[in-house]
């Protein structure tokens, strides 16, 4: 069935990310990217050794404060007494957020970037 195999790919990934973060490369390459979603994050702390384990709970913790700052600017923005000031990444937190919670559903929130619901069946 296609959830078991997705679900079998999904560990494989795991154990690789957990390789590679084993290796300071590894952990370099993780820190310039959103990380793991929680889901995929409690299974790599429950497989990985306790060094790495708590790495990724620190990593974890950091990406949810970023969040709360980037939450609380632009909250700030959004007040008609900072309108003024410049916006940047701070715009976008909630699909990280989502992404952190949901994993890389782009279709809640890029419904434009799937095809079109039955594109491809039966041609």
């Amino acid at each position: 069935m296609i959830c078991e195999a997705g679900k079998g790919a999904a560990n494989v990934a795991v154990l690789k990310v957990i390789t590679a973060l084993e290796l300071e490369p590894g952990r370099a390459a993780y820190l310039e990217h959103d990380g793991l979603c929680l889901p995929h994050y409690e299974q790599a702390v429950e497989q990985a050794e306790k060094e790495l384990a708590a790495w990724l709970e620190e990593q974890l913790r950091g990406r949810l404060e970023s969040f709360l700052e980037q939450f609380r600017l632009y909250d700030r923005h959004r007040d008609v007494r900072y309108q003024h000031e410049p916006k940047g990444r701070e715009q976008e937190p909630w699909r990280r957020a989502f992404r952190l919670f949901w994993g890389d559903a782009t279709v809640f929130f890029e419904p434009d970037s799937q095809p079109p619901h039955g594109a491809g069946v039966g041609q």
